[in-house]
């Protein structure tokens, strides 16, 4: 999704109700998915990394007069053998692009992640000007076996839990998904 930065948005921010995902929004989801990514989303090499289900706890949308218009999924992944997160995909109707649904979205997702307490990391494959507003950081070149192509600084990272440890190990290291259990 391709949003004006900040400092030139010119248009309205609006305060969407957030609420985690249900069944009955999966059929909006879907339309918003296209509406911002097009028919061919998966794609993109990202959807090799959501193989199993998406953690239901980390699965939101937003609301505006009790329509949904946009929606934050989030996937567990391994990185070097311990259980991380991947952001996305972010889905905001195009109507209402650039009011802050995605940015509250992402805020609302990345709050719960950090009370979950169970992943040091957040990775997003996204767009280089959006995710640094909330503490995403680039990846250094080389040091993540990403399962596809991906364009230059669309990888970036967050640590969710400061630590002593905060720092990925030497790599490169390669982002896995979890497998569904069959």
């Amino acid at each position: 999704m391709r949003q004006m930065p900040s400092s030139l948005n010119l248009r309205p921010q609006v305060h969407p109700v957030i609420r985690n995902q249900q069944a009955e929004d999966s059929s909006r989801m879907d339309e918003l998915m296209i509406a911002t990514f097009g028919g061919v989303r998966t794609d993109r090499s990202v959807w090799h990394l959501r193989l199993g289900k998406a953690i239901d706890e980390l699965c939101f949308v937003a609301e505006l007069a009790h329509r949904v218009v946009g929606s934050l999924r989030f996937w567990q992944i391994a990185v070097a053998g311990r259980p991380q997160l991947l952001l996305g995909p972010l889905a905001v109707d195009p109507v209402w692009q650039g009011c802050g649904v995605g940015a509250a979205l992402v805020k609302k997702g990345l709050d719960r992640a950090q009370q979950l307490r169970l992943w040091q990391f957040v990775f997003v494959s996204g767009d280089p000007e959006y995710y640094p507003r909330f503490g995403f950081k680039p990846v250094p070149e080389n040091s993540l076996i990403w399962p596809g192509p991906i364009e230059p600084g669309r990888l970036q990272m967050l640590v969710l839990m400061q630590s002593m440890t905060a720092k990925l190990p030497p790599g490169p290291l390669a982002l896995l998904p979890e497998m569904p259990i069959v």
